[in-house]
């Protein structure tokens, strides 16, 4: 059916040219291959930072305050702006300056801002993984268990209720025939 409609060749030309794909394919690999360098690279910074952010937003007392203020301030910054943003104003602005001493790669660039970012996005699932763990108890599994055991025992048995009354409507029909 979608072969045969009107606009297919359209779209096959579109999104199907193997021509283009073949000659394509090459920098696209490339591209994946430094795509995963960054990922590895950026990887490693963004679990110790965000451990670290974690820790912090978790130390008690007053003393801490500060820390914890300035952890928090970090994290919801950097989750509330678009990522793209932080990319775009580091990948290009940070090199624009032509700082001396200061790194020109887009490709530095752009990774320093994913490391900012999933950092903050990280820190807060480490934190969040910190509290459970401060607080944890099994009793709530138990009563999703008992919920979910309530829920299906009763539509399991409604399921076969169904099933041989339509045996039983199948039967009667082939007897009567």
């Amino acid at each position: 059916m979608v072969t045969q409609s009107p606009g297919w060749e359209e779209v096959k030309t579109t999104f199907f040219d193997w021509d283009v794909f073949r000659a394509s394919f090459p920098e696209i690999a490339d591209a994946f291959k430094l795509n995963v360098k960054i990922f590895c690279v950026a990887e490693v910074f963004i679990l110790a930072f965000a451990l670290l952010l974690a820790v912090i937003r978790s130390l008690p007392g007053p003393v801490f305050f500060p820390l914890r203020a300035l952890a928090i301030v970090y994290a919801d910054f950097f989750r509330g702006v678009p990522t793209i943003l932080v990319i775009a104003v580091l990948g290009f602005g940070a090199p624009a300056l032509q700082l001396e001493g200061v790194p020109t790669s887009a490709t530095f660039w752009g990774t320093v801002a994913l490391v900012l970012v999933y950092t903050a996005y990280v820190s807060e699932v480490y934190r969040a993984g910190i509290d459970t763990a401060a607080t944890f108890n099994y009793t709530p599994y138990l009563a999703a268990a008992v919920l979910f055991v309530a829920i299906t025992i009763p539509l399991a048995r409604f399921t076969d209720w169904l099933i041989l009354r339509d045996r039983r409507r199948r039967q009667a029909v082939g007897v009567a025939t």
